[in-house]
C-alpha cells in the first residue's frame, strides 16, 4: 500500500529560531518600557525609624494677647446738678471728670458769681474761673460769664483752642484732689 500522505521531517531549529526572535522583541520592549519608566519615577529608600534631637526649651516671640472688653462710655456716678451734667455734655464722657475737676478746684465752694483778684491785677470769674484776659473773646465778655452756662461755654471755647493749659490748678495738679 502506497502512503498518500507526503513525509516531511519536523525541524526544531526553525521553531527555536522563531521562539527566539519573538523574546527577544520581547526583552527590547520591556527594557525599553522600563528605562521609560525609570526615567518618570524615583526610588526613594524611606527611613522606618526617624530620631530628632531636640533643645529641652524653646524661645519664640509671644502673640500679643487680645482680651476683649465692652467699652461703657457713661458719665460717672456724681453728677449731682443739671450744672455738672451740662459739663459733662460740652466735654463728653472722655474729658468729663477732668473738667468737673478743674471747675472744683477752681471754684471750691460753686458760688455763681465767685471772682477772684489776681496778683498781676486780672480778675477770674465763675465755675471755670475764666481770667480777664479772655474777656474779649466772644461769648467770653464779664456780663456773659457771670452765667454758669456761659462760662461753662466759654471755658469750653478756651480748653478747644488751647487745652487745660489754661488752668493753674490743671498745671500743678491740684485739681487732681476732686479726681476720681
Amino acid at each position: 500500500m502506497t502512503d498518500l500522505k507526503p513525509k516531511t521531517k519536523f525541524k526544531p531549529f526553525y521553531l527555536i529560531a522563531v521562539f527566539a526572535i519573538i523574546l527577544t522583541i520581547l526583552f527590547a520592549i520591556g527594557i525599553s518600557k522600563s528605562i521609560d519608566w525609570f526615567n518618570k519615577h524615583e526610588v526613594i529608600k524611606n527611613q522606618i525609624i526617624a530620631v530628632t534631637l531636640k533643645w529641652p526649651i524653646t524661645i519664640k516671640a509671644r502673640e500679643p494677647q487680645i482680651i476683649e472688653k465692652p467699652l461703657v462710655l457713661d458719665y460717672p456716678e456724681e453728677i449731682d446738678t443739671p450744672l455738672e451734667k451740662y459739663i459733662c455734655d460740652k466735654w463728653g464722657i472722655f474729658e468729663c471728670k477732668t473738667a468737673l475737676a478743674v471747675s472744683k478746684a477752681e471754684n471750691g465752694d460753686r458760688i455763681r458769681d465767685r471772682f477772684n483778684i489776681n496778683s498781676n491785677g486780672t480778675i477770674d470769674v465763675g465755675i471755670f474761673q475764666i481770667n480777664s484776659v479772655h474777656f474779649s473773646k466772644e461769648g467770653c465778655a464779664l456780663f456773659q460769664i457771670v452765667d454758669p452756662i456761659q462760662n461753662v461755654n466759654c471755658a469750653k471755647q478756651i480748653y478747644d483752642a488751647s487745652g487745660w493749659g489754661a488752668w493753674v490748678t490743671y498745671n500743678n495738679n491740684s485739681y487732681l484732689v476732686h479726681a476720681e
